[in-house]
């Protein structure tokens, strides 16, 4: 939930605190966690007192298709029936757009129905 925040752009931890409703001490000790697994950045925004801001890393920037097509699957099956609650707009040609896992070599659609996983250069035999 916390990387979802900072994939829409929420980066102080007030913010972060009113709108995940968690126990301040949870909320730290999870943003020191990804901080620690290098997702997010803990950034000086102020001084006298010291406030940080957490932002993504590349690393964690790199998570939005995943966070995406999660929340296409929750906009698919928990969505009421007045529509999603956040939708995405790409900025390039400035249309609400649906995220959608496609093939790097034909552009296809990837699916359950039309991938086979198998070994890959690093599978290791145990």
């Amino acid at each position: 939930m916390i990387l979802r925040e900072a994939l829409f752009g929420v980066r102080r931890y007030g913010q972060l605190a009113r709108n995940l409703g968690i126990p301040r001490p949870t909320l730290s000790a999870r943003l020191r966690s990804l901080v620690d697994a290098g997702l997010l950045e803990r950034v000086l925004y102020a001084s006298g007192p010291d406030r940080y801001e957490y932002r993504l890393t590349a690393a964690g920037r790199d998570l939005l298709p995943a966070a995406a097509l999660l929340m296409r699957w929750g906009d698919t099956y928990l969505a009421g029936p007045e529509g999603p609650p956040t939708v995405l707009r790409h900025d390039v040609c400035g249309k609400v757009t649906v995220p959608t896992l496609v093939c790097a070599e034909c552009g296809g659609e990837l699916t359950a129905h039309n991938v086979t996983p198998e070994p890959g250069p690093g599978f290791q035999d145990t």
